[in-house]
């Protein structure tokens, strides 16, 4: 599995609203076969939101909650931190094998001294 931590301050307990306006977003994902992307939003709605893109070679798969077993802060699963995946082959064929998948779990393979590159775009 290959997965990017997606640290947005979506922490909403113990704040009071004009503190969650000051300093949280919303945060949504489109996992699409051949693609996806990840919106980011102030939490007042106001403004430009932040549109991350997979870039070439790069695909969104899976949209993962990191747990406390992740040494992650957690109060609620909706305030948790995710982890964007490019690969989950791994989670699908274990934890995540009783749910309908999004996308095809994916894997690669690299032999000694290959290489390959993902990316997001902002």
């Amino acid at each position: 599995d290959l997965g990017v931590s997606m640290p947005f301050n979506q922490f909403f307990a113990d704040k009071d609203l004009p503190d969650v306006a000051a300093k949280c977003v919303f945060v949504e994902p489109a996992l699409l076969a051949g693609g996806g992307y990840v919106q980011v939003t102030r939490a007042t709605g106001a403004g430009p939101v932040l549109l991350l893109l997979p870039s070439t070679g790069s695909e969104f798969e899976a949209w993962r909650p990191l747990r406390a077993e992740d040494a992650v802060r957690g109060e609620t699963m909706y305030e948790n931190t995710h982890q964007l995946m490019l690969h989950s082959r791994g989670f699908g064929l274990g934890e995540w094998k009783e749910a309908a998948a999004w996308v095809e779990p994916t894997s690669a393979v690299l032999a000694p001294g290959q290489s390959r590159t993902y990316g997001v775009r902002m």
